[in-house]
C-alpha cells in the first residue's frame, strides 16, 4: 500500500503511512542477528547467545526501532515526491497498537496546510520612509575631531581643557592593611572627565605635579576605572581608597587648518578643494551609512503592516501541537497560548516571505547564494580596512557557508535585501527627513 493523504478541512489533513509485515520482518531479523554478535550474557560466550533469547530480551525494541526508521523514510520520500503545501512537519497521531503481534500497521500523521492568501500591501503614503540627515552639530563635531586627529602635537608644561595627560597612578598604603599595591601608567582626557572638582585641580597643575585622589569617587564608572588601572572588575572591591596621580607628560594637539592638504589627509581618494565641498562630502558619507538603518526601519514597518492587514488563516490548532511536540517537553499548551501571538507573526512572515520569493522569482540557487555571500563578506572586510584577493575571498566564503548558522544568516540577509528592493519599487512612501537623535527615538 502507498502513503496517502486525506483532507479533513481546508487547513488540516491526515497522512496515512502503511507498514506491512513484509516491509519490516527481514530488517528486524537481520538486526537481531547483528545484536547477537555484540551482546554478551552470563553463561554464553561472546557472539553465541541464542537468537531466541536475543529476540525475547530485545526483539520488541528492535522491531519498534526498525519500524520507526521505515516510517521516517516513507514520510520523507512522500514529502520529496509530492511536495504537499504544508506547514512544519507531519505530526504523529497517538495510536494504541499491539506491538507484540507481527501485524501490518497503518500509522497516521496530522498535516497542517499552508493557507492561500493575497498580500495586502501598503497604499500610497501609508508607510513613512525616514531619511536620516546629518545635523550641523554632528558635522561640526566631526570636523573638529578630524582637525585634532590630523593636527600638530606639542608637549607643554601647563594643562589646558583639551589636553591629554599621561599619568602614573599609585595606590597609597593604608595603615594596618598589608597588600600588594596597584601601580599603573595610564592616560586621561581632560575634557572627558565627569568629576568637575578633579578637573579643576588638574587645570591648576603642571608637568611633574602629583595629586592625592579618592580613586573610586573621582572615577565612579567601574568600566572606566578597570581600564584606567589595568585591573579586573572583581579586583576593584579590594582597592584602597586613595591613589597618587603624578602627571608624567602633557600632550596638546593644535587642530589642523581647513585647507586642501587637510582635506586630502582625511579623504585621499576624494578631490576636495573647499570647506563647503568638505562639509558636503561628510554629509554624504554619514547619510550613506545611515541609509541601511533607514531601510531596516522601512522593512520592519512594511512587514508589520502586511502581517496586520493580510488575512492569513493559519492552522492554529495544528501549529500549537506542533510547537509543543518540537519543544522536547520544555513547553506546555499554557505556555504556547501565552506566547502564540509571537508565533503567529513568525509563521505569517514566513508565509509572506515564501510567497514574495515565489511571485517575484527571487533566485536562491547555490551559485546566487555564493556570489551574494561573497559580495557581502567582502564589504564587511572592507569596513574593517581589510582586503583579500579573489581566491582568498572564495575560500573564506566557502568556509563561512559550511557553517549552518552562518549560512542561514547569510540567506536571510540576501532575502531581506531582495525584499527591500521589491518593497521600495512597489510601495509609494511618504518621505520624511529626521536627525539621528529623532530616528533613535522612533526605533526605540
Amino acid at each position: 500500500m502507498n502513503v496517502t493523504q486525506e483532507k479533513v478541512n481546508k487547513s488540516s489533513g491526515i497522512l496515512k503511512v502503511p507498514i506491512s509485515l513484509k516491509d519490516y520482518k527481514d530488517k528486524v531479523d537481520k538486526s537481531i542477528k547483528g545484536y547477537r554478535k555484540k551482546v554478551t550474557l552470563p553463561g554464553f560466550r561472546a557472539g553465541m547467545v541464542p537468537v531466541s533469547l536475543i529476540k525475547k530480551k530485545y526483539g520488541l525494541s528492535i522491531k519498534i526501532e526498525e519500524i520507526n526508521k521505515l516510517l521516517s523514510e516513507k514520510v520523507n520520500q512522500f514529502l520529496k515526491d509530492e511536495n504537499p503545501s504544508i506547514m512544519g512537519y507531519p505530526l504523529p497521531k497517538k495510536t494504541d497498537l499491539d506491538w507484540e503481534k507481527d501485524n501490518d500497521y497503518i500509522f497516521e500523521y496530522e498535516l497542517g496546510y499552508r493557507p492561500e492568501f493575497k498580500i495586502s500591501f501598503p497604499k500610497k503614503d501609508e508607510i513613512i520612509y525616514y531619511s536620516i540627515k546629518a545635523s550641523k552639530k554632528q558635522i561640526d563635531e566631526t570636523i573638529e575631531d578630524l582637525r585634532k586627529q590630523h593636527g600638530q602635537p606639542s608637549f607643554p608644561e601647563d594643562i589646558q581643557e583639551n589636553d591629554m595627560l599621561y599619568v602614573q597612578l599609585d595606590e597609597i598604603e593604608e595603615k594596618g592593611i598589608e597588600k600588594k599595591l596597584n601601580s599603573n601608567n595610564s592616560s586621561i582626557l581632560i575634557d572627558k572627565l565627569l568629576n568637575e572638582s578633579f578637573k579643576k585641580k588638574l587645570l591648576k597643575c603642571k608637568k611633574g605635579d602629583s595629586l592625592k585622589i579618592a580613586i573610586k569617587k573621582v572615577f565612579s564608572n567601574e568600566t572606566e576605572l578597570t581600564s584606567l588601572l589595568g585591573v579586573k572588575k572583581e579586583d576593584l572591591i579590594s582597592l584602597n581608597e586613595n591613589f597618587s596621580c603624578k602627571i608624567e607628560s602633557i600632550k596638546r594637539v593644535s587642530p589642523s587648518d581647513l585647507n586642501e592638504d587637510f582635506f586630502k589627509k582625511c579623504f585621499p581618494d576624494d578631490k576636495v578643494k573647499t570647506q563647503k565641498e568638505f562639509r558636503q562630502l561628510l554629509i554624504n558619507k554619514f547619510e550613506n551609512i545611515y541609509e541601511k538603518q533607514s531601510e531596516n526601519k522601512f522593512f520592519k514597518d512594511v512587514l508589520d503592516y502586511i502581517i496586520e492587514k493580510t488575512k492569513i488563516d493559519l492552522p492554529d490548532d495544528f501549529l500549537k501541537r506542533w510547537i509543543i511536540a518540537n519543544s522536547e517537553g520544555k513547553k506546555a499548551l499554557s505556555d504556547i497560548e501565552n506566547e502564540y501571538d509571537l508565533y503567529q507573526k513568525s509563521f505569517s512572515w514566513e508565509l509572506v516571505k515564501d510567497k514574495i520569493i515565489l511571485d517575484q522569482k527571487i533566485e536562491l540557487s547555490e551559485e546566487v547564494i555564493f556570489s551574494r555571500a561573497k559580495d557581502i563578506f567582502n564589504l564587511q572586510l572592507q569596513q574593517y580596512g581589510m582586503s583579500k584577493n579573489d581566491k582568498e575571498l572564495d575560500d573564506l566564503t566557502n568556509n563561512l557557508l559550511q557553517n549552518k548558522d552562518e549560512r542561514r544568516k547569510m540567506i536571510e540577509q540576501i532575502i531581506s535585501e531582495e525584499m527591500i528592493i521589491f518593497f521600495k519599487n512597489t510601495i509609494k512612501t511618504k518621505d520624511q527627513d529626521v536627525t539621528l537623535d529623532e530616528f533613535t527615538k522612533l526605533v526605540s
